[in-house]
């Protein structure tokens, strides 16, 4: 297959700026290649044209027509300035869903701090249909949209952060995040395919206090064993729904080091 996928990714490593990128994928799940025909200028996250879903929209549209296509692709993807609606929160919610909301908290963080994003780590055992991320410590992780995640691997879509482990694209961010909160919003299907696979997703407040240095303000642990069919929060924990915590553990750091070397953790 040869596609076309018109997107939007961030611009630069602080999630001030964005712009719009146009790929050529070709190949079939778990061995795509991506190459690269365009990209925009960048556009800061905090103009009115930024936080304009219209305008996005019709910044995609007007840049995928302006790139020169291959003549033989057999698709052409264009992103929306949004995430589809979220369902009802009284309603039915998927069996997997996860929506956790994250206060930025005033007494912590100033003026100086940039924006909110998250980093979700995952571990587990083994996936019974195909090789999902890296092993370390006789786990099976990856950063969640990272570059060992199925969504890039499997699925082919672009990473949250083209180098930094952040779960959240421009497009995610625009629908999850108004700065002052942000929304954990996750619903991972393929823990059927884990007998366990865990969850901890971090907070982050992205140059905190104005120093280079991203700073973690909570964290959320969640999971399942028995494929899916019980859900506990860590390995060593009991049965039961998602826990909120203060910090991050080892592990996690392990695993944002391991796929993200040039990444300096986030302080606690």
């Amino acid at each position: 297959m040869r596609a076309l996928h018109v997107f939007e990714e961030w611009a630069d490593d602080t999630c001030e700026s964005s712009r719009l990128v146009a790929e050529l994928i070709e190949g079939e799940q778990w061995a795509w290649v991506h190459e690269r025909l365009a990209q925009s200028e960048a556009w800061a996250r905090d103009s009115q044209a930024w936080q304009d879903p219209a305008v996005v929209a019709k910044r995609l549209d007007d840049f995928a027509s302006e790139v020169q296509k291959p003549g033989d692709i057999d698709l052409q993807w264009i992103d929306k300035a949004l995430d589809a609606p979220r369902p009802d929160a009284h309603a039915a919610p998927p069996r997997f869903l996860v929506t956790h909301e994250f206060q930025r908290p005033g007494e912590i963080c100033n003026q100086q701090c940039g924006a909110l994003q998250i980093i979700q780590a995952t571990h587990g055992s083994p996936n019974r249909h195909h090789q999902v991320g890296r092993e370390l410590n006789g786990l099976w992780v990856a950063v969640d949209a990272g570059v060992h995640s199925p969504w890039h691997l499997y699925a082919g879509k672009p990473v949250g952060h083209p180098n930094r482990p952040y779960f959240y694209s421009p497009r995610r961010h625009r629908t999850e995040c108004d700065g002052a909160r942000i929304l954990l919003y996750d619903s991972p299907g393929a823990v059927i395919a884990h007998s366990e696979l865990y969850f901890e997703a971090a907070v982050v407040c992205i140059q905190h206090h104005g120093q280079p240095v991203d700073h973690v303000l909570k964290v959320l642990r969640y999971g399942w064993r028995e494929y899916g069919r019980t859900p506990r929060p860590a390995p060593t924990s009991p049965d039961g729904d998602p826990v909120e915590q203060e910090g991050t553990s080892g592990t996690f750091k392990e695993i944002v080091a391991f796929d993200y070397p040039q990444y300096l953790a986030p302080a606690q």
